[in-house]
């Protein structure tokens, strides 16, 4: 099942012509927006313990890439230290959401793209028909049902290729973590 499906895929991709730069620049785009998730996290955890503790954040100096920013500040207080998390926390947030909406635009363009491709194959596989086929058939009708189906099929291509890339950098996401994880157990 799995196989047929890989191979459809394929065929598709061979039939549509889609851009690769763009699907790599949304494979990239998706990648980078994770891992700013992960860093939105990173940050949240001593945000949030910083809080629950009162106001202290002198376990900030325990994590060792967040205390280096913290020392480049001018003024080491608490509230200082609270505003500094807070407008990073913001920024890799308002970043992931800018790589996001990038993701998508691009991904909407590859697939109208796709969709408009099919729609001049289809087409110009009309214009191959005997015209006795269309005093059968209602022009009107037939444009109608070209123009629904492709876009269905655009916005279905839209939900794949969504979920392959998602499906994809989770991949990338997890292997990195595991080898984060291998590595920091064994000692390197």
């Amino acid at each position: 099942m799995i196989r047929t499906t890989i191979l459809l895929l394929k065929r598709l991709f061979r039939l549509l012509h889609p851009s690769r730069f763009f699907i790599y620049i949304s494979f990239i785009f998706g990648l980078i927006s994770s891992s700013l998730e992960g860093v939105g996290f990173g940050l949240l955890i001593p945000l949030l313990d910083g809080v629950v503790k009162g106001g202290n954040f002198s376990n900030i100096y325990n994590i060792p890439f967040l205390s280096n920013f913290i020392l480049l500040l001018p003024v080491r207080k608490n509230m200082y230290i609270f505003l500094f998390l807070l407008f990073l926390l913001m920024l890799v947030v308002r970043i992931n959401h800018i790589l996001r909406f990038a993701n998508e635009i691009i991904i909407a363009n590859v697939c109208e793209k796709a969709g408009h491709t099919i729609r001049t194959k289809i087409l110009n596989r009309y214009m191959e028909f005997a015209k006795i086929f269309f005093d059968k058939n209602k022009i009107g009708y037939l444009h109608n049902i070209l123009l629904i189906q492709t876009d269905r099929t655009a916005e279905f291509l839209q939900l794949i290729f969504n979920a392959f890339l998602h499906f994809m950098i989770g991949i990338a996401y997890y292997a990195v973590m595991s080898i984060a994880l291998a590595l920091g157990k064994s000692g390197i």
